[in-house]
């Protein structure tokens, strides 16, 4: 017959042993494939898709780069609602600063194929995981085409 000590040594392993797989489970966008934006933890969920001409729109929402760029590459992430859609709109090295309900022009400009910083906070924990999600705002899950552009206003 097994030790009652035994048992409860493989219970508490065992036990453990979960603990420790799920601080490594994944976040959110675990699944990665090759983004090259640091610090969002939606990304995987966003349609990545390159703009083909300028589309024209309102600004719902702007967040300015987090670094300079330099040494670090460093976007703004703008969401723009255009005639028929709502977008996500990555500029690479922008320095504008957008308000709310600004009409903006975005051109054509290609995805860079290195990382790039976008701004983000942390929101909350991953109960499942027990890992910090990384957000960019409120629209990160509501907001899924994403494209990158140079912003102006109108």
């Amino acid at each position: 017959m097994v030790s009652r000590s035994i048992v409860t040594r493989l219970v508490f392993f065992v036990l453990l042993m979960l603990s420790a797989y799920s601080s490594f489970g994944q976040a959110p966008c675990d699944e990665r494939k090759k983004y090259n934006l640091m610090h969002n933890s939606y990304q995987c969920k966003w349609t990545y898709y390159p703009l083909k001409e300028t589309v024209s729109g309102v600004v719902l929402k702007h967040e300015r780069k987090v670094e300079p760029c330099g040494a670090l590459a460093s976007a703004t992430i703008t969401i723009i609602k255009t005639a028929t859609d709502t977008i996500r709109v990555l500029d690479l090295c922008s320095e504008n600063n957008f308000l709310k309900w600004e009409k903006v022009k975005v051109y054509v400009a290609e995805e860079p194929n290195y990382q790039v910083y976008i701004p983000f906070y942390y929101d909350v924990i991953d109960l499942t995981t027990n890992q910090h999600v990384a957000r960019t705002n409120e629209f990160d899950e509501k907001v899924m085409r994403t494209t990158w552009g140079t912003i102006e206003s109108e």
